[in-house]
């Protein structure tokens, strides 16, 4: 596909255009305005090359996602995974039927429109819709995106912290498991990738330091420990080379929502309570 002038003043362009590939048919359009403009509508054009026998151009959103969902498993963390294939239940009944090369900037701001009063779960969305067309573009399955996927306005409200009587309350309330979790959380402010993948080698509990490394930033990072954490990192018996691991995997934690939410209502904590809460209040 190629474009050249039509006129000096570069105001009428000719396309060449070869639905099928340079081996099929030609077909030629004639168009007025800008070359940026007239680049614009050749790559629209590309993007909606139809399927040809050779290979799979264009396939629907539902049928290759799967596949990308296997290679987000593989290449980024598990929470991203989670968070990918929670997302399916509003991505796929808007953008599943569609070829990939259908995703335009009218679709993206009709899913807007539909997702508005959920405006942070949204974003969160259209940055996975933004990297699978990325992902799909670099195995031959379709075009890149020729525009800009713009986010929803949003403020992150402050979060509502937890007091201190608050948190001696959950701590008490928490079951031998997750308590070493939960204080390491709240009285050395890890975050929760930080705390499940904690592990000995980390530890120096003779200068009362945890050294992180690659946190995030990808920057290592020293931490103090409090008298409270080193009495409860203390207890524990070295049989492992992660300090919490879970008890049913023998690997980092993936979530506590059960006990967490026992521990909440045991008690009596009528504030939404997350692990990330935690380091807030630490903060």
């Amino acid at each position: 596909m190629s474009i050249r002038p039509l006129n000096p003043e570069k105001t009428k362009w000719q396309i060449d255009y070869y639905p099928t590939g340079r081996k099929g048919k030609r077909t030629r359009f004639t168009v007025s305005g800008s070359e940026t403009e007239t680049r614009q509508y050749e790559t629209e054009l590309r993007r909606a090359r139809p399927e040809t026998l050779a290979t799979q151009i264009n396939p629907k959103f539902s049928t290759i996602i799967d596949e990308y969902a296997d290679w987000v498993k593989l290449h980024r963390s598990a929470r991203t995974h989670q968070a990918l294939k929670y997302s399916y239940k509003s991505l796929i009944p808007h953008f599943g039927n569609l070829p990939l090369n259908r995703i335009t900037q009218a679709v993206i701001d009709k899913y807007k429109q539909f997702r508005a009063s959920t405006r942070q779960a949204c974003n969160r969305e259209l940055c996975f819709v933004s990297s699978f067309i990325t992902w799909c573009a670099k195995r031959g399955y379709c075009e890149p995106l020729n525009f800009k996927i713009e986010k929803l306005p949003f403020e992150r409200p402050l979060p509502q912290i937890l007091t201190i009587n608050e948190v001696k309350r959950l701590i008490e309330a928490c079951n031998t498991e997750i308590k070493g979790l939960i204080v390491g959380m709240y009285e050395a402010g890890l975050r929760w990738q930080e705390v499940t993948r904690l592990t000995w080698e980390n530890m120096d509990l003779e200068n009362n330091i945890i050294t992180l490394r690659k946190t995030k930033g990808k920057r290592d990072r020293l931490v103090p420990v409090t008298p409270t954490f080193k009495r409860i990192l203390r207890g524990i018996k070295k049989q492992e080379t992660l300090v919490f691991p879970s008890p049913v995997t023998g690997k980092p934690y993936i979530n506590i929502k059960r006990s967490l939410k026992n521990a909440i209502e045991k008690a009596k904590i009528r504030k939404r309570v997350y692990p990330h809460l935690l380091r807030h209040s630490y903060a």
